[in-house]
């Protein structure tokens, strides 16, 4: 027994591009369902298309030959087993994975998906006085194809679902955050989700640079990615070969080009990190503890390796301080998030927004960067994170002694 995919995309206005083909936030609905099909288990994947606009035609190219199309629904006959389980998504439905695979749980199973009270979306199709369809369904293979066999001019996705309905499918009544489960019926309703999912995709950060300089910039930059081919992973790859090049350049006396890719990498991360949300693609796991434990401690390091070079043998003690008080910043902040299951940082959003942190250093080393002042600005980075260490750490243990954690 298989789990193959069952998608359509002939629905929207006639003569134009269906809803399969509108996009959303660089990626087309068909190419964000052909993904989280493949994330849910499916083995094939199968797309009903009656015909090929250069929309759908551009989008079935991306998606490569993994997906099989298919004109007249009868074919389903040949190419679905009789013990298969067919998981089908309603066109226009854009669903998070996490949802999706909690619907589909660890033995997939005949299943309707379906909401009650209120339509999740205007065209939403009616089961009973009620329930409407949540736009996600498994059924037998047999069921998909009896029903594909004797189809006649009616529209597969609709007859599928009152089949279901009307043999009594398991329901199971769908419960997510709105922002989990959405629809998209038209352009327009395609641009407020494209714009929705830019703002909730992005990385939370704490640091004034990026709350406040970065905040219109990073935006800026995933949307200009989001036409191109650029896939997360490759962006969050360049900005760790930036910040490792910037370690580099510490090192061997270019502290000015090195100062300027440990501004910018962390920055180019978060949007590598946005852009492998918006594209559905796995969470790179490590790109935080490389930055943690690598990259930024590499910096100081290398800085004060250099000035060590020059003579001054303060340079050294004063670089492992920086690192030092950093990773205790890190390790106190891990610690209240298991603590609480929440960050500390969003916990005091003013203290954080100004607290030492991968973003705010090498900002605060920038003027005396700027004056060619190198060891007063790493002495100022000592005395600033090890600062924002022991104020944090008091916020901490005041947080901790009173749970309501009134602010100073």
């Amino acid at each position: 027994m298989a789990l193959v995919a069952l998608l359509f995309a002939h629905h929207g206005a006639p003569g134009g591009e269906p809803l399969a083909a509108i996009d959303v936030a660089g990626l087309t609905v068909l190419e964000r369902q052909v993904v989280l099909s493949r994330r849910l288990g499916a083995e094939k994947i199968f797309v009903i298309a009656e015909r090929m606009p250069p929309g759908l035609a551009a989008a079935l190219d991306r998606v490569g030959d993994s997906v099989k199309i298919l004109r007249d629904p009868a074919l389903l006959g040949e190419a679905v087993a009789d013990d298969d389980l067919v998981l089908s998504l309603q066109e226009g439905l854009v669903a998070e994975v996490a949802p999706a695979t909690a619907l589909l749980g660890e033995a997939p199973a005949p299943l309707l998906a379906v909401t009650e009270g209120e339509p999740a979306y205007q065209a939403a199709e009616r089961l009973d006085s009620l329930s409407f369809w949540a736009g996600f369904a498994v059924y037998p293979a047999e069921q998909v194809k009896e029903v594909a066999a004797d189809i006649g001019e009616w529209d597969l996705q609709s007859t599928l679902l009152r089949t279901a309905a009307s043999s009594d499918s398991p329901r199971l009544t769908l419960h997510v955050e709105p922002a989990e489960w959405r629809f998209v019926g038209e352009a327009a309703s395609a641009t407020a989700l494209s714009d929705q999912l830019l703002s909730e995709t992005r990385p939370r950060r704490f640091g004034w640079p990026s709350r406040f300089l970065f905040a219109g910039l990073e935006p800026r930059l995933v949307r200009l990615m989001l036409p191109t081919r650029l896939t997360g992973r490759m962006v969050t790859a360049g900005a760790v070969t930036l910040g490792l090049l910037g370690v580099l350049l510490f090192a061997f006396g270019w502290p000015g080009p090195a100062l300027l890719l440990a501004i910018l990498s962390p920055q180019l991360a978060d949007a590598g990190v946005q852009l492998a949300r918006l594209r559905l693609e796995p969470t790179e796991k490590w790109i935080e503890p490389a930055f943690d434990h690598a990259i930024e401690p590499g910096w100081y390091l290398a800085l004060g390796a250099h000035l060590s070079t020059l003579g001054w043998s303060a340079a050294w003690p004063l670089a492992i301080g920086v690192v030092a008080a950093r990773v205790a910043m890190n390790q106190q902040s891990r610690f209240y998030r298991r603590l609480k299951d929440d960050d500390l940082e969003a916990a005091e959003p003013g203290w954080s927004a100004v607290a030492a942190g991968r973003d705010t250093l090498p900002w605060l080393l920038l003027p005396f960067a700027l004056l060619v002042m190198w060891k007063a600005g790493l002495i100022a980075i000592a005395i600033y994170a090890a600062s924002s260490f022991f104020v944090l750490q008091a916020r901490l243990f005041s947080r901790l002694a009173d749970p309501a954690g009134a602010k100073l």
